[in-house]
């Protein structure tokens, strides 16, 4: 398997702390991609397996179609690399679930009495997290001075703070009700392009927060969200591998 080389840049590390150990600045970092951390949740994902587009497809990955010799995988499409310097940044939605944090209880789990109990979400204090980006392109090239913000539609090196609904419960007599919270880490990739080849892959981390009511006969409750899903290798390319930062 040809493995292009690659400087990496890493505008912002703060989401990555505590989650692996970065790569160099500089060399070598195709790393190949274990196809099988990729989750299939949702119908209709596709990933690159090898030189294979894969799509999810009754709770499992099916193959859906090939590229031929010399294209190869990238964000489910193919395409043919290049080691020639990036001109523009292609992104076509690509997005990947690339973490699921345990739901967590906000504020405390309350009794309904004997009359039952209307209670309205309140989040005493809101969650932050920290998108940050990662370029990855050939060894020789200038760093690539592209509008990322404008390619991905939000500012990749922002603080994204949660933003509690409206969210009520009624809480039956006798029983008890909570609130919860899940932080999703996302990862949307796009590629680096000259002219139709790839050139190198850009990484930015988002996340999403996601929130439930949950009643039940007794304290402490489980919530109805789904459960945690560890940090997941991307297989969003066929050579150069998992981000720099994580598994």
């Amino acid at each position: 398997m040809r493995k292009l080389l690659l400087t990496t840049l890493i505008v912002a590390l703060s989401a990555c702390e505590g989650e692996g150990t970065p790569a160099d600045a500089t060399g070598d970092i195709g790393l190949d991609v274990d196809p099988s951390a990729c989750e299939c949740e949702h119908p209709g994902k596709k990933r690159c397996a090898g030189d294979v587009i894969e799509i999810c497809s009754g709770g499992s990955w099916r193959e859906e179609s090939r590229c031929a010799s010399p294209k190869t995988c990238f964000t489910a499409q193919c395409f043919e690399p290049t080691t020639a310097c990036p001109t523009a940044i292609r992104y076509d939605g690509f997005t990947e679930l690339a973490e699921r944090l345990a739901p967590t209880q906000i504020g405390e789990c309350v009794a309904g009495g004997e009359l039952g109990l209307d209670m309205t979400l309140q989040e005493p204090s809101a969650a932050r997290q920290q998108r940050s980006i990662i370029i990855l392109f050939p060894n020789g090239c200038p760093e690539p001075t592209l509008d990322f913000d404008a390619a991905f539609g939000f500012d990749v090196d922002s603080l994204i703070t949660s933003q509690a609904p409206a969210l009520s419960l009624a809480i039956p007599p006798n029983t008890t009700g909570a609130f919860f919270r899940q932080t999703t880490r996302l990862r949307h990739v796009g590629l680096l392009m000259v002219g139709d080849e790839v050139a190198g892959t850009v990484l930015v981390t988002d996340y999403q927060f996601d929130y439930a009511a949950t009643s039940g006969e007794s304290c402490p409750l489980q919530s109805n969200l789904p459960p945690a899903l560890p940090l997941q290798s991307s297989c969003a390319w066929h050579e150069y591998g998992c981000a720099p930062c994580g598994p």
